[in-house]
């Protein structure tokens, strides 16, 4: 369009009339004007204007052909009249920064007026108004905020018009005394409420933007012409208000992005995209997820959902993720979907199971429900792959596993029967320690129910065993070994789950252990296989410490069975111990253990040969101690092929090879974690050498 320009220019040194003026354009080039009546400008551009302006300012204009500007400065009231279009300056002040439009007084838009913050080549400033905004059948429109701001005085809102972008800024409250209006852009809250009533409301716009800042509220409920999207900015927590529609099929995207938590007092539902930075509560109302897209956690470390969450709209074959970054259900076939199409899950942080009496659980609450499509209930008759995380961190007040640290790795799942804690068979837990949080995978999810993370139902039998090594006993010491693995760092993250002995071990992430426990020498699988069926047999990954005492992954020496490794009523009681080391022999217990809680004070001497399977010829005799021999498990073995491999786990042992021994003169000088290390100090050397070579069949 082309601008018509009528400027005539009137220079005014002073006006000191109470009266109106009346221009046609108004070009103030560096005088003053001060005006403690009206100007009037009813045609022409007004070129530039002091930087502050009292009095009355009135706009007229009104051909629609011409696009009128408005410097972009401090006015006392500010009045725009007719239906042409008038459009704020981008100005800079003297430090080249872009100025501010303010009204002190009262801004008042009339009788089909247009103010536009939008014109081509131009980048103006948030307008800012003190006092009353008048929005008489008129409308704002523009990519820049209308401000109302004020730090001493409530402010009137009186308007039936249009605004693009409404943005609330004072802590005292903006009160909307005449209603009507509607926002076609964004309503952002930053500061104080905006008091709607049901009397004087307004209207958001289909598919605009209400952003709620920590400190602002919204008095009511809008009317919403369509969809609505809700984002919550700020330092501190939130309780939703007004800007949540009650209308479950408004509510867009929702935008958790204040820093600590967002509150529900009402039911929510999210119908696209919901983004969490901080935490929701919803511990007396629902957030539902009605789409198919994920909820996006945007702080692992933080980001979550407490209370009752539900997901409507399911995909078969992906995860659908609900609480947090690490809970999730999977259905791999419409078949073992069995026709769920809606999962409430009700997860609590930080507190424990309405079942748990004796509060020896995880503090995490977990209560699932499914339903169908026509809304009937859902106990059984599905296949699911449940995930599911806690909080793991010994640093912060959230903490989660608290008094269970120390027995992690054999925490699972339990469903509450009704009477007692019934165990489920997940993977073994896993940590996060970057983002200080637990998870585990349950592979076949089939009920719902109340659900808690603990201990197994455990039968409450430990076992105690001690063992040496060859390689690492130190000559004389009446029963020491070194521990430079454990010094150098060698033991933490050095492990191939593929090697043997480890890959006896199932159910364990080996890059999930993050500490080792003080002075151990190195680590050791302690397999048992029942002797009523071979085939029935678990293993344990276990470290030596360097007095010979087995010791767990939390350095306990007490090491734990559960049901999680073994029913009894099933397989029995009675297991053949086998000691498994990567490059020392193996040794077998001479008789059966019986794995019941009467023996837990047993303490199992794999270092006296009357113990063991083959007695003196299975081990070596490594010192004398007041007559008392200490046998060890023979060092050299260089376990690389499957003869010898089977032959260490049925503890036939037999003497080292030329293989064994010619492999540290291959690899001499070598440092680190190695196989061919025998003496387990971290290098391979001469020694190594000599100590296969004295154990070789002569």
């Amino acid at each position: 369009m082309k601008i018509k320009q009528k400027i005539i220019n009137i220079i005014l040194l002073f006006i000191l009339a109470a009266g109106p003026i009346f221009a046609q354009g108004l070009d103030n080039k560096g005088g003053k004007i001060d005006n403690i009546g009206t100007i009037r400008i009813k045609s022409g551009q007004v070129i530039s204007l002091p930087d502050t302006l009292g009095g009355r300012m009135e706009f007229l204009q009104s051909d629609q052909s011409i696009f009128y500007q408005v410097p972009n400065i401090v006015y006392n009231q500010l009045v725009f009249k007719n239906n042409s279009r008038k459009f704020v300056l981008d100005n800079k002040d003297p430090v080249n920064k872009t100025k501010n439009l303010v009204v002190r007084d009262s801004l008042i838009l009339d009788s089909n007026a247009i103010l536009t913050t939008f014109y081509i080549g131009t980048n103006p400033n948030d307008l800012i108004a003190h006092a009353t905004v008048v929005n008489k059948n008129s409308e704002y429109i523009g990519p820049k905020d209308l401000v109302l701001r004020n730090e001493t005085v409530p402010q009137n809102l009186l308007a039936n018009g249009k605004f693009s972008r409404l943005n609330i800024d004072n802590p005292i409250g903006v009160n909307v005394q005449s209603g009507g209006f509607e926002i076609t852009g964004k309503l952002t809250l930053t500061r104080g409420m905006l008091g709607n009533t049901t009397a004087n409301n307004f209207t958001m716009a289909d598919s605009t933007e209400i952003e709620r800042y920590v400190g602002a509220s919204l008095a009511n409920e809008p009317l919403f012409a369509g969809r609505v999207n809700v984002r919550y900015s700020g330092i501190g927590t939130l309780t939703t208000g007004g800007e949540i529609p009650s209308n479950r099929d408004a509510l867009q995207n929702l935008n958790v992005n204040n820093t600590d938590s967002l509150i529900l007092s009402k039911n929510v539902q999210v119908n696209d995209s919901l983004l969490l930075r901080a935490k929701i509560i919803a511990f007396n109302d629902t957030l539902t997820h009605a789409s198919t897209n994920n909820p996006v956690f945007q702080d692992t470390t933080y980001s979550e959902i407490s209370g009752i969450f539900q997901r409507n709209n399911l995909k078969i074959g992906e995860k659908n993720y609900f609480h947090n970054p690490y809970t999730y259900i999977i259905f791999n076939t419409v078949e073992s979907a069995n026709f769920i199409s809606d999962i409430t899950m009700d997860i609590r942080s930080g507190i424990y199971s309405g079942f748990d009496d004796t509060h020896s659980k995880v503090r995490r609450s977990f209560e699932i429900l499914m339903k169908d499509a026509a809304g009937n209930i859902v106990e059984n008759g599905f296949n699911a792959e449940f995930g599911y995380g806690w909080r793991n961190t010994v640093r912060e007040l959230y903490d989660e596993t608290y008094s269970l640290r120390d027995t992690f790795i054999d925490l699972i799942l339990q469903k509450w029967d009704g009477t007692e804690w019934e165990d489920m068979k997940p993977n073994l837990p896993n940590m996060d320690s970057a983002h200080n949080w637990a998870w585990q995978v349950l592979p076949e999810l089939s009920t719902t129910g109340n659900f808690a993370i603990g201990l197994p139902v455990h039968l409450d039998i430990y076992l105690q065993a001690k063992v040496y090594l060859e390689g690492a006993y130190v000559p004389n010491s009446l029963g020491a070994m070194r521990f430079d693995l454990w010094t150098s760092g060698l033991l933490l993250n050095n492990i191939n789950p593929s090697d043997f002995p480890f890959d006896l071990v199932r159910n364990i992430d080996f890059t999930q252990i993050k500490t080792i426990p003080d002075s151990v020498v190195d680590w050791i699988v302690l397999n048992f296989r029942n002797v009523n069926n071979p085939e029935d047999q678990f293993s344990k990954l276990l470290l030596i410490r360097y007095d010979g005492t087995i010791v767990d992954i939390a350095g306990n020496n007490k090491v734990r069975i559960t049901r999680a490794d073994f029913d009894p009523i099933v397989s029995g009681t009675k297991f053949e111990l086998t000691i498994l080391h990567r490059n020392h022999s193996s040794v077998k217990s001479l008789d059966p253990i019986a794995l019941i809680p009467e023996n837990n004070s047993m303490i199992y001497d794999f270092s006296k040969s009357d113990f063991v399977f083959g007695g003196t010829a299975a081990m070596k005799l490594v010192d004398i101690t007041k007559g008392n021999r200490i046998y060890a498990m023979r060092a050299g073995y260089y376990i690389n092929d499957d003869n010898s491999r089977n032959q260490m786990k049925d503890a036939i042992n037999p003497l080292t090879e030329l293989k064994d021994y010619i492999t540290p003169w291959e690899n001499i000088s070598q440092t680190g974690y190695l196989l061919f290390d025998y003496n387990l100090d971290g290098i391979v050397t001469t020694k190594d050498f000599n100590i296969s070579w004295n154990n070789r069949s002569k």
